[in-house]
C-alpha cells in the first residue's frame, strides 16, 4: 500500500527589508519533506489562494511584502496522496530615511541640492536635518550619502 509523504517546509523564516524596497526575496525550502513508499513528485507553495509556486523543485524563489506571511507547502508523491505544512515568514521594514530634504514628494538630485545648500549654511526652510548619515556633523559625508540613496542605495 501506499503510505502517504510527509511535508515540511522548514523553520519559520525572519528576514530584513534591506534595501527599503517593501519586500524581500526569500528561498522556501521543502526538501526536509520525505515520501517513506515513494517518491515526492509536486511541491506546491501557496500563500491563501495565491499560488507561488508549483512543480518537481523542493525549493521555490518568491519576494514577499513586508509582513508576515504564512506559506503553506502541499507536497504530493507519485501515487496522488498529498500532505500540507506551513512556514511563518517574517518580513521585518528595513532602517527608514527621510531623503526627501525638500519635500516635493519625490528623492532625487534636487534633495541632494537642498542639503549641498544646508550643509553650506543656506537657508533650510523644510527643517530638515542636514546630518543624514547620523555622525554628528553636517558634512560631504552626508551629501555622499544622500546621493547613495538616491541613486537606489541603502539608507545610512
Amino acid at each position: 500500500p501506499n503510505t502517504p509523504p510527509n511535508a515540511d517546509a522548514g523553520p519559520d523564516i525572519t528576514v530584513t527589508d534591506t534595501d527599503n524596497s517593501g519586500g524581500e526575496p526569500i528561498v522556501l525550502d521543502g526538501s526536509a519533506s520525505t515520501d517513506p513508499g515513494g517518491s515526492i513528485t509536486t511541491y506546491r507553495w501557496t500563500e491563501g489562494v495565491t499560488l507561488l509556486s508549483t512543480g518537481p523543485l523542493a525549493t521555490a524563489n518568491v519576494v514577499l511584502s513586508v509582513g508576515d506571511h504564512t506559506i503553506t507547502l502541499q507536497v504530493t508523491d507519485n501515487g496522488g496522496l498529498t500532505d500540507t505544512d506551513t512556514v511563518v515568514v517574517h518580513v521585518l521594514p528595513g532602517a527608514s530615511c527621510n531623503a526627501d530634504f525638500n519635500e516635493d514628494g519625490n528623492i532625487d538630485q534636487t534633495d541632494v541640492d537642498y542639503l549641498i545648500n544646508v550643509v553650506s549654511g543656506g537657508d533650510n526652510p523644510t527643517g530638515a536635518d542636514p546630518d543624514f548619515n547620523q555622525d554628528g556633523n553636517a558634512d560631504q559625508g552626508d551629501i555622499d550619502a544622500l546621493i547613495n540613496v538616491v541613486a537606489g542605495g541603502d539608507c545610512p
